[in-house]
């Protein structure tokens, strides 16, 4: 009886792990499928991106009032095209290992006001405030233009969220040899259940109103991936009706031998900051 038992849960973990191989076998040619198609677009919508540019600045002649007013339409889901396509591409690059990191010594106060330029159009246009606390921290070692893609994903987010006239708050500080990067907004919140899920592909939360705060559900999951790739993490926090604050764990000081590019660098522009 305990032996047929036990070849019974022996026959059983070999279906299930038989299974579990197949399902990764389907979706790594699902990403497979999304990386050629991706590249397969991104010529062609590179082209029509350019002649979009051509027209609207009328370098083929003069447009009417509705000839514009169609181009911006286009333009506009042109670029939502590009971003899913880019999204894309960064999802299977990283979870192909594909990815390579420029590691190098930076400043995070640098990369987060990067950031925060590129979105500023977009707060003013709500008329959001965003507070900043940066500090001065000392040299992290870190790949700056994926960092500022991280840090822009969630102030982006942030001010998709919070409703006009509102604000973000974004906050640097240090603990030990432990920086921690917060990005809080006025948002509608995520429920408890929610949280852990936010970061799945694809996965968006049911805000009632899916089409106001629309997007390809690959931002975090690509914040996430980026962060792990820095040894560090990314997690949320929130409730309902009282929006939501985005954290960043990060190492600033390397474990194990540094780099000569950040030995270098931290000599030359100073490796000192508040503890």
């Amino acid at each position: 009886m305990v032996r047929a038992k036990f070849e019974e849960l022996k026959e059983t973990k070999k279906t299930i792990k038989k299974q579990i191989e197949e399902l990764k076998e389907l979706d790594k040619m699902k990403i497979e499928f999304l990386n050629i198609t991706s590249h397969e677009l991104k010529t062609p919508l590179t082209q029509i991106i350019a002649y979009l540019d051509i027209l609207q600045n009328e370098k083929q002649g003069k447009l009417n009032k509705n000839q514009k007013e169609s181009l911006k339409i286009i333009s506009s889901n042109t670029k939502r095209l590009k971003s899913l396509i880019w999204d894309i591409l960064d999802l299977s690059g990283l979870e192909s290992k594909q990815i390579k990191f420029d590691m190098q010594p930076i400043k995070i106060n640098e990369v987060i006001e990067d950031a925060i330029r590129d979105v500023k159009s977009l707060a003013e246009e709500k008329n959001i405030t965003i507070n900043k606390n940066l500090g001065n921290f000392p040299l992290i070692e870190g790949d700056e233009e994926r960092l500022k893609q991280v840090i822009t994903n969630l102030v982006n987010n942030a001010i998709k969220f919070t409703p006009k006239r509102g604000k973000i708050d974004i906050n640097v500080g240090k603990k030990s040899y432990r920086l921690f990067i917060t990005v809080k907004d006025m948002g509608i919140g995520i429920k408890k259940i929610y949280l852990e899920k936010i970061f799945d592909k694809f996965y968006q939360v049911d805000t009632g109103d899916k089409r106001k705060y629309s997007g390809t559900g690959l931002g975090l999951t690509i914040c996430q991936g980026i962060i792990k790739a820095h040894g560090g993490e990314i997690w949320a926090e929130s409730e309902p009706k009282k929006g939501s604050a985005f954290n960043i764990l990060l190492y600033y000081k390397r474990l194990g031998k540094p780099t000569e590019a950040f030995t270098e660098a931290f000599s030359k522009r100073g490796g000192g900051g508040k503890n």
